[in-house]
Order: C-alpha cells, then sequence, then structure tokens
C-alpha cells in the first residue's frame, strides 16, 4: 500500500495529522470499549484513513487520522464536486478523479470530514460524534497550524482593515462558514465610518434625538442590510459556494411521516406533510408569549425596584439595597433564558425538519425572541414608561416601602421617603452602559476570563498529576507500571502530544454565538443610537477589537472548528433586517416624544397625544418600506456580473454521474486495502519488531512526523495498543471485575472475529453471576426462574421478546412451545431488518401493527416501536446490545434474562409445577449425558452456530480461509456422532439441549449460510446424508420445530439487513423445498457424508480426539 504524506497543506510541525478523535472509555467496560475501537479504527480504514493511538487524559484516547491512500482522498473530492456540479454549485464539469487535488486546505479538511461522517450510502464511514453507538466518540477535530496562527496574528495587528487575501485565508484555513462571518464583521466595521463620522457631528451640533439623524441612521441600516446582500452573492461566487445550501443531507432525527415513491427519480423517501408542520408551528405564538410575559415580569419588576430604591428611597441601607435588582437580573435572567432556550430546542426538535439548515434557521429564530427581550426591554421600558409615565407609577411603587419599613427607625420614618423627580439623563446614561460598558464585559467574559479559566484549570491539572505521582509510591509494582503507561510518550513525540492533549480539552467553537452577537449590537444602533448619537463611534472601536479577538478565540481559546460551507450567514440576516424596521418605528416614536418642542422628559403623558404619536410611526414605516424597496431596485442593478450556473441536467445525468463515482471503488484501491489488511494479520508488536523498525528509522534517518505514522503498521495494531492503553487504565482504576458468559448476538452485531480471549461461554456450570445484572454496563442479564430466585415461576408472569430470524432467539422459542409454555409466557416479535430510529439507535423494530409483516408483533407490553427502548426501561444506562431473546418480569418490571444459553438450560425446567406430568418429565439436560453435552456444547457453540457468522462476516480472504474450515469441520463431526449414537437425535433416543443449538443453525444452514455467508464447501441435504436426515426428523417430527421456524423471517432477515454483503437486498427463492421430506427410520441404511477438504478434515480430528467415549 502506498502511504507517503499527503501534500504539505499542513505544515509538518502538525506530523500531517489531519483530525484527531478523541474516545473517552472511563465509563465504558473495557471490553466493549475495546470492540468499539476496533470498529472504529475499521470503519476509519475502509474510507482510506490512517490511523495512529495515542494515550489521552482522563480515560480517554486519542486517534490520529490522515488520508494517506491519494486515490481515495482523489475520488472523495470528485464525488463532492461532482455533486456539486449536478446541483449547479459548479458551472463546469470537475475534471478527472485522478487529477482531482484539494485546492485550499479546508477542503481538504471537509472532504475529510465527510469521509468519516456521512452515511455508507454517500461513501462515508457514518461515525456521528456523541450520537448512537458513537456516544463515547466525545471530539473530531482537525489541529490548529500554531506558526500561521501566529503570523496572522501579527500582521493583522498592524492592518485597520483586512483584505480580500486576508478573508480568503481565514475560509482556506477554517471554511466558508467561519469566512463569512469574518467578511460580514469586516463589511460592518467599515461601514460603521460613516455613521460614526456623522454620529459624532450630530452629537457636537444636534445633540440627542435629531430628526436628521434618526433618518440618515435608519437609511444607513436599510443600505447596509442591502450592499451586504450583495457581498454574500460576490463571496459565494467568488469561493465557489452559491447554492451550496441545495447540496443537503437528512437529519439524524427526521422522523418522516410516511414514505413515497418520488415521481422522477423512483426511490423511496421519507417526508413529512407541511400543513402538520404547520399546525406544530403555530406552538411559536404561545411560546412567543410565554417567554415575553415570563422574562417582561422579571425585568419590569427589577426595573420598578431599582427605581424605587434608587430615585425614591432615601432610607438607611440604601447603599446595599441598590444592588439588589442587579442580583436579582443576574439570578433571574440566565436562569430563565436558559430554561426558555430549552424549551424552544425541544420545540424546534417537535417541529421535525427534514435538513441542519432547516433546523438551525427555525431555532435561530426562536433564540432571537429570548435575546430581543432580554437585550431590549430594559431599554423600552425606560424610554416609553418611565420617563413619560413616571409621576404616574412611581406613586404605586411606595408597596416596596413596606418591606424596608422594619429596619427604619422612628427618627429616620419622617425622612425615608424623598421627593420624587425624573432623571433625564437615565435613559442616556443606560444606552451608554449597554453599547460601551456592555460590550467591554462581554469583551472580558468572551476572551479574558476563558483564558485565565483555563490557565487555572491546567495549573489544577498539574497539582492532581503531582498529587497522584505522590500516591503512587504506595501502589505495587504492577499497578505502578500501569500508572505510569498512561506518561510513556516517545521522546520526539512528547511537545506535538502535550499540545494535541490541551487542544482536545478547549472548547467547541460556535459561529452563531458571534453571529448572535453581531446582530444584537446591530440592534442597538438601529433601535436606539438617536438617544446617543455617539453609538455608531463606540461599536467602531469594539469591533475593531472584535475583529482580532475572535480570530484570537477561535485559535488560542477553541478548538479549530471542521470547516463547513455556507452562501451565507444564515437566519441572522434575516434577523438584521428585522431590526432596522423596527427602527425605523422607535426611532420616530423616540424623535417625537423627546425631541425639543414635543414636551420633553417632563413625566407628563398629556404632553404626548396618541394620535400624534400613532401617526408618526405609521408615516415613518411606511416611508422606510419605500426607501427600502428603492434601494434594493438600486442595489440590484449594481450587481456585478457572477457566474451562470447551469441548472438544465435532469434526474438521469445526476444517476449516471453519481453511480459512477459512489460505491465504486477501483481496483487499485481495493488492491492497497487487501495487501495492507493482509500485512496487518501478519505482524504482531513483539519487542523484536519494535527492534527492528528503530533500526530501521536511524539507518534511514526518518523525521520525527514519519516516524509518528511509522509505529503503528495499520488499524489492527492501532486497535492493539488502544486495548494495552485501556486495560492499563483499568487496572489502576478498577479492581478486576467478573466475566459474564459471552452473548452470540454480539458476534451477529458487531460483526467481529471470535470473542476475546477472557470471555468464554461455559455451558458446563449451572452456577449463577454473582449479580443478576450490573446497570450501567454493557453486561446482559443473567436471572432464573426458579422458587428460590427472585423471580417465582407464575403463570402469565413473563414476557419473552424474540425473532423469528434469529437462531438465538430461535431457541428460547423451541422451548417454550416444546414444554408447552406457550400460555404461560406471552410473547413479542420484532420486524426480520432493523432500521436505526431518529436519534442513530441500532437494534430491532417492531411493525405499528399486527398486519404490517406476517409473524411480527406490535411490543405487545409496552407498545414500544423500537427494541432499545424496551432495553433502557431496564437501565436507562445500559450499554451493551439489544438483542433478541429477552425474557421480561412485569411483576417487577425488569428483564430477567437476554442469554439464550443460559434459557436453553434452565427454562426447560422453570415451570414443571404448573404442567402435566407428559411435559414436565421433558429435560434437555439429563443427568447421564451432561458430560457429553458439556464437551459438544463448546465447540458446536463456538465452531458451528457462531461460526457461521465468523466466516460470514470476515474482513478478508484470509480471515475467511481460516475461519469457514471449523465450520466443516463441526459439522463433519456431527455427521459421525449422530450415525454412531443411531438417531433419531444427536446422542441417541433421547433430546438434549444440542439437538436445539443445532436445529437453530442447521435449518438456515442451505436457506442462507451456503449462499450469504459463503459457507459452500457442502450443503446439508447433499454432503451430509446423517444430518440432513436427522434435520428432517427435527422439522417433520417435532412440532416445537416446525411451529417456531419461519422462512420468510429468516431469509429477508439476512438479504435485507447487510448491505456489504448483498447490496441490492435480493432474496433468493431457493433451496426449494425448504426442508425434504421422507424420513429414513433405519439409520444403519445411512451412509455417513461429510466435506472432503484436508484442512477441513484435519480440523475434525482435533474435535474428537479427546471425546466421551460415547461420542
Amino acid at each position: 500500500m502506498s502511504s507517503h504524506p499527503p501534500p504539505k497543506i499542513e505544515s509538518n510541525h502538525n506530523y500531517y495529522v489531519d483530525y484527531v478523535i478523541r474516545y473517552s472509555f472511563g465509563d465504558v467496560e473495557p471490553s466493549l470499549a475495546e470492540d468499539e475501537l476496533q470498529l472504529l479504527l475499521k470503519k476509519l480504514f475502509e474510507v482510506g484513513l490512517q490511523t495512529e493511538v495515542r494515550q489521552g487524559e482522563d480515560s480517554s484516547l486519542l486517534i490520529f487520522v490522515r488520508a494517506s491512500r491519494k486515490k481515495s482522498l482523489q475520488r472523495a473530492v470528485y464525488q463532492s464536486r461532482i455533486r456539486d456540479w449536478l446541483h449547479g454549485v459548479r458551472s463546469t464539469e470537475p475534471e478527472q478523479e485522478s487529477s482531482a487535488e484539494p485546492q485550499t486546505e479546508s477542503e481538504r479538511l471537509r472532504i475529510i470530514h465527510h469521509l468519516m461522517v456521512l452515511p455508507r450510502e454517500y461513501g462515508g464511514a457514518g461515525i456521528t460524534p456523541g450520537h448512537g453507538q458513537w456516544k463515547n466518540v466525545i471530539a473530531m477535530f482537525p489541529l490548529h497550524d500554531e506558526q500561521k496562527n501566529n503570523q496572522y496574528m501579527r500582521e493583522w495587528s498592524k492592518k485597520t482593515f483586512l483584505s480580500d487575501d486576508d478573508l480568503d485565508q481565514i475560509r482556506d484555513k477554517f471554511g466558508e462558514t467561519v469566512g463569512f462571518y469574518f467578511a460580514f464583521l469586516q463589511s460592518y466595521f467599515k461601514s460603521l465610518i460613516f455613521p460614526a463620522a456623522f454620529g459624532f457631528s450630530c452629537w457636537l451640533i444636534l445633540g440627542s434625538f435629531s430628526i436628521i439623524y434618526t433618518v440618515v441612521n435608519c437609511l444607513w441600516c436599510v443600505i447596509f442590510i442591502e450592499y451586504w446582500k450583495r457581498e454574500e452573492e460576490d463571496l459565494s461566487c467568488r469561493w465557489q459556494t452559491k447554492g451550496v445550501s441545495v447540496v443537503r443531507h437528512k437529519r439524524r432525527e427526521f422522523k418522516p411521516a410516511k414514505e413515497i415513491v418520488d415521481d422522477i427519480t423512483g426511490e423511496i423517501r421519507g417526508v413529512f406533510p407541511a400543513t402538520k408542520r404547520l399546525q406544530r408551528q403555530l406552538l411559536q405564538v404561545p411560546f412567543t408569549l410565554i417567554s415575553a410575559v415570563a422574562l417582561g415580569v422579571i425585568i419590569a419588576t427589577c426595573f420598578a425596584i431599582e427605581i424605587f430604591i434608587s430615585e425614591v428611597y432615601n432610607g438607611p441601607l440604601k447603599g446595599y439595597l441598590v444592588f439588589i435588582p442587579t442580583i436579582l437580573l443576574t439570578a433571574l435572567i440566565p436562569t430563565m433564558s436558559g430554561v426558555l432556550v430549552s424549551v424552544a430546542t425541544k420545540l424546534n426538535d417537535y417541529e421535525n425538519y427534514e435538513t441542519q439548515t432547516a433546523y438551525d434557521m427555525a431555532l435561530t429564530q426562536k433564540i432571537f425572541v429570548i435575546n430581543f427581550i432580554t437585550s431590549y426591554l430594559p431599554v423600552f421600558l425606560t424610554a416609553f414608561v418611565y420617563i413619560p409615565f413616571a409621576s404616574l407609577i412611581v406613586p404605586y411603587l411606595d408597596v416596596f416601602h413596606l418591606t424596608v419599613r422594619p429596619f427604619v427607625s422612628k427618627e429616620h420614618a419622617t425622612t425615608a421617603r424623598a421627593e420624587f423627580a425624573i432623571d433625564p439623563a437615565r435613559l442616556r446614561k443606560q444606552v451608554i452602559y449597554f453599547t460601551v460598558t456592555a460590550q467591554a464585559v462581554n469583551f472580558a467574559m468572551e476572551t479574558i476570563v476563558p483564558m485565565l479559566k483555563q490557565r487555572a484549570l491546567r495549573k489544577y491539572k498539574e497539582y492532581q498529576k503531582k498529587r497522584t505521582e505522590r500516591t503512587d509510591s504506595g501502589l505495587d509494582g504492577e499497578a505502578r507500571k500501569a500508572s505510569a503507561a498512561s506518561l510513556d510518550d516517545p521522546k520526539d513525540e512528547v511537545q506535538f502530544l502535550t499540545r494535541v492533549r490541551k487542544e482536545a480539552e478547549l472548547d467547541d467553537y460556535d459561529v452563531t454565538e458571534d453571529l448572535r452577537e453581531m446582530c444584537i449590537q446591530f440592534g442597538y444602533l438601529a433601535l436606539f443610537s438617536p438617544i446617543w448619537p455617539l453609538v455608531p463611534v463606540s461599536f467602531l472601536v469594539n469591533n475593531w477589537i472584535e475583529l482580532r479577538s475572535d480570530f484570537f478565540k477561535i485559535i488560542m481559546e477553541c478548538k479549530r472548528p471542521s470547516p463547513e460551507r455556507a452562501d451565507t450567514i444564515g437566519p441572522w440576516l434575516d434577523s438584521l433586517g428585522f431590526l432596522s424596521w423596527v427602527g425605523s418605528i422607535t426611532g420616530a416614536a423616540l424623535v417625537y416624544m423627546f425631541n425639543t418642542g414635543t414636551g420633553g422628559p417632563s413625566g407628563e403623558p398629556s404632553a404626548i397625544k396618541g394620535w400624534a404619536l400613532l401617526l408618526t410611526i405609521f408615516f415613518s414605516e411606511h416611508l422606510y418600506l419605500m426607501v427600502q424597496y428603492v434601494v434594493q431596485t438600486t442595489m440590484s442593478k449594481l450587481e456585478p456580473p457572477s457566474v451562470r450556473k447551469e441548472r438544465t441536467e435532469n434526474f438521469l445525468v445526476r444517476k449516471k454521474y453519481l453511480e459512477s463515482t459512489l460505491g465504486v471503488r477501483s481496483s487499485d484501491d481495493e488492491e492497497d486495502i487487501v495487501m495492507e489488511d493482509h500485512s496487518m494479520e501478519l505482524s504482531d508488536i513483539t519487542r523484536k519488531s519494535l527492534e527492528d523498525d528503530a533500526r530501521n528509522w536511524s539507518r534511514h534517518g526518518t523525521e520525527p512526523e514519519e516516524r509518528f505514522w511509522m509505529r503503528q503498521k495499520g488499524w489492527k495494531e492501532s486497535a492493539k495498543v488502544a486495548s494495552s492503553f485501556i486495560q492499563n487504565q483499568a487496572k489502576v482504576d478498577d479492581p478486576p471485575l467478573p466475566q459474564f458468559p459471552y452473548s452470540p448476538i454480539h458476534i451477529q452485531l458487531i460483526f467481529l472475529s471470535p470473542p476475546p480471549p477472557h470471555i468464554t461461554i461455559n455451558m458446563a456450570s449451572e452456577q449463577q453471576p454473582s449479580s443478576h445484572h450490573r446497570p450501567g454496563t454493557s453486561d446482559g442479564w443473567h436471572g432464573t426462574i426458579s422458587p428460590s430466585s427472585p423471580f417465582n415461576p407464575e403463570k402469565g408472569r413473563y414476557h419473552l421478546y424474540i425473532g423469528l430470524f434469529c437462531p438465538f432467539a430461535h431457541r428460547a422459542n423451541f422451548v417454550r412451545h416444546l414444554k408447552g409454555l406457550t400460555d404461560i409466557i406471552d410473547i413479542s416479535v420484532v420486524m426480520p431488518y432493523p432500521k436505526g430510529d431518529s436519534k442513530g439507535w441500532p437494534g430491532w423494530r417492531f411493525p405499528s401493527s399486527n398486519d404490517e409483516y406476517p409473524g411480527a408483533t406490535v411490543d405487545q407490553l409496552f407498545g414500544e416501536d423500537y427494541m432499545h427502548k424496551v432495553y433502557f426501561r431496564a437501565d436507562p444506562e445500559y450499554k451493551g446490545r439489544y438483542s433478541v431473546p429477552l425474557l421480561w418480569d412485569k411483576k417487577t418490571n425488569t428483564a430477567v434474562c437476554n442469554e439464550s444459553l443460559e434459557l436453553l438450560r434452565w427454562l426447560p425446567s422453570a415451570f414443571n409445577s404448573f404442567l402435566p406430568e407428559s411435559l414436565a418429565s421433558i429435560t434437555l439436560y439429563p443427568t447421564h449425558l451432561q458430560t457429553e453435552i458439556d464437551a459438544l456444547s463448546k465447540w458446536i457453540q463456538s465452531d458451528l452456530c457462531t461460526g457461521v457468522y465468523k466466516a460470514g462476516f470476515a474482513p478478508s480472504q484470509e480471515v475467511y480461509d481460516q475461519k469457514v474450515v471449523p465450520v466443516f469441520g463441526a459439522l463433519n463431526a456431527l455427521e459421525r456422532i449422530v450415525a454412531r449414537n443411531g438417531g433419531p437425535f444427536i446422542l441417541g433416543s433421547e433430546m438434549t439441549e444440542l439437538d436445539v443449538m443445532v436445529y437453530a443453525t442447521l435449518i438456515r444452514f442451505d436457506t442462507v449460510y451456503v449462499q450469504h455467508f459463503k459457507c459452500n464447501l457442502g450443503t446439508i441435504r447433499h454432503d451430509y446424508p446423517v444430518l440432513n436426515n436427522w434435520l428432517k426428523g427435527m422439522y417433520w417430527d417435532v412440532e416445537a420445530a416446525r411451529a417456531t421456524t419461519d422462512f420468510k423471517h429468516i431469509k429477508e432477515n439476512y438479504t435485507k439487513s447487510h448491505y456489504d454483503i448483498n447490496p441490492k437486498a435480493i432474496t433468493p427463492m431457493g433451496p426449494f423445498p425448504h426442508v425434504e421430506e421422507g424420513v429414513e427410520r433405519d439409520w444403519s441404511k445411512l451412509s455417513v457424508g461429510g466435506v472432503q477438504h484436508p484442512h477441513v478434515l484435519e480440523y475434525e480430528k482435533t474435535l474428537l480426539v479427546d471425546a466421551p467415549s460415547r461420542i
């Protein structure tokens, strides 16, 4: 495989790392963490990404990712550009795949990010940090380029304006979304020069509430917004993102109301009716009213208290009482805002938007309502309530005087109240606070405080580290060695890894917060600058600093954001237009009320004519709309020439290009993957291999960044290193935990090879685990039903969840019918193929009705739609697999057992007290056959029942060749054992649990496993005469076998679930018939068959060499 370094877009002090993935295993059981890490690394490898694993902080791992296969990256770039071209984003057809190279660093990082997070059908690995099976992936971020960042800061600190090249560099570095924010801030800053100069002049000459300034300010707002719209269009053309919002992917959380066939494409797609969404959106009306009332009451109350204490009350403790409103606002407003934002988010989720763009736009509108109230209501109260109506309202505030009467001495009682007079400067002081003081405080809270907080946190961690080192001196040698392992970085990587660990601890950057801040600032300018014309001067100074401080915040206080494309600043542009419109109303009202000659701030409402005020507002607002139309028309005629987009391609053209680029792997790339995977199979991490590597490095004089990517040869070595980190940490953090029986469904779901050596399936022991279930872990449920256990045998108390397709659930259902328990234990049957829900949870689902899919039922117990929700009823923090079977106790409302082998062992005898003698006498684990059952069950389970899955999901040819041999070795051995014992069952005349285990697998063998799992060295009906006769006897003679076998469920489960094996989801018709008729009763007439492959014959001998004499 070619593994040369990628083009040096990122300077090599980052060791050519494209992304870092942080995986936390602190709350995960080590075995599950290892499985998840293997799957994560394997999926990254499959999309052409190379990985290296290093230890992180706080029980986490750092997975370093780079696109090492040039062809894979070129293909991804080409696919992205083809998609853009088909959607009209690009005007020309992209170059051929072989010459497709990322044009900018942000394009490279965006493409690699898509390779990691997009679903498989879009060519990605489907890794979604913090969601579903990837909930332990807590971060995914590119690394900062410190040298470039420091260079930019030095250059920009000497400039007044950022040039177009500077904005292009930001876009190239952080993507178009961040680039658009800085371009907006730059345009806003430049545009502020005129209103700042004009406002300063008006402040000197005309004073406050100037009609001329108000008109000019309103006109400037309109011109700036229309100017920025043109700027957005220019930038989107220059950065080739115009129309990029058309290229959208569905949100993971989107829940379609129904599925329809698209009239144009013929594809099935989920839809959500617009009328239904509109009904849900109407809830925004009461939400807005509730927000206004809740926040308004808090602000108005605190405002009234503040007026009373500062301007009316003149008694003792006044110096302390003046802080009461500030304390109340500080405590209540953030709390109430947080509650309202949480409600807004849930309301947004309920509205069920299909794309992230639509979701973000709706959420922004809701949050804007909250910000509008908290930011502007205090000024509105002062301007339109306090000053004009203070003389009428203040006397009623004397109620506050009663609250302080106990603190007032008699000698002060007569002086506690002063004569009230309106403070005419209060409105101006308030505007100055919000536009100057609050901006400075916000700068400190946004930039300085986080930096100090990070430094304090690092100091604290260093202190904790030193304290831990002192404590480690009391540990034994093995624990001390494990504790120190996390610090054992290669010498030439120490500085680099220290920096990465610091970056991993930084906060995520959200450009939406910065846009919200600028939008609120613009609102103060549009709404209230007539009160104090120096507002634009303050904002001009603030925004020069903001341009630099926001960049400083990104590079020093936040993780580097993953580049995202955009062609606008989004819904904030609509918010700016709304504020500008409201400004035309408030500006006119302020000028009418407070300009000289209209009564001024006298507090006498009689001086303000209601009809004149309304007429002024009406005239101003309509004049604004007229001016806005004129400006829009004029600006549209001044629009610079832009690239025309080609929009005439139809679906067939799109389909042609998408099919030629998506999901098709070049033969060269396949060869790379096979060769690399083969090399990884053959290589082990040994002392000798490490010494050889060290000699090679010294001989060839490799650089540190090259050695960084040579320490682990492929994803499997990375998985081994990750496992060692996890195991070492587990030794330090917790004592060894008892191992529980390994569920074979794990192999079915995660498609991995054999269980780790420390996980075994113990069929010989009846002893139960020390605990029925360990909450918050991946441990299953291991309860039993017996008079001596918490789960007593009772009719109708228990409910069984199964799938008719699953061989492991088949065992429990077989016993249920065999023992006549169908009236004692009722069941729910999941559908035969899984489908992820809106949150990305994997697992089996129930039909919406019992008629949706034959044989499947709704959840008869809880009415849930997904199996994992039933598991979460038993343990909300459960981290294991949502498998079937699952036995549920209705009385205690919890799970009893979800391990099929354990159920098979004790369920046949659990309800004997309720059964007639003919059924109670049936035992599947008779005392005189227990030795044979225990000996056979070990390799029947590992080599046959789960062996077919190991072969079917083998990741390479070499692994498949290894795993398919034990399957047929086990079949050969069973052929001889059944023939020797003379049938009709495996051990002779008595049916045992071995017959149930083997039947559940062999009934699926010719039907599914031969073709689907490539277990085609032989078939049961043609190569194993004895086993075929045994299978026919089980099916036709044992009613429980036939009653629990559903070939439709069996076939469609495998063929319509495993798209990597069967991409077209085609279900074969054969074999026909599913089970042959005509059972031979004279077993001596049957000849012993078997597969004669030499490796199979050799493996067969190993199974029978130490077998008991009866076998």
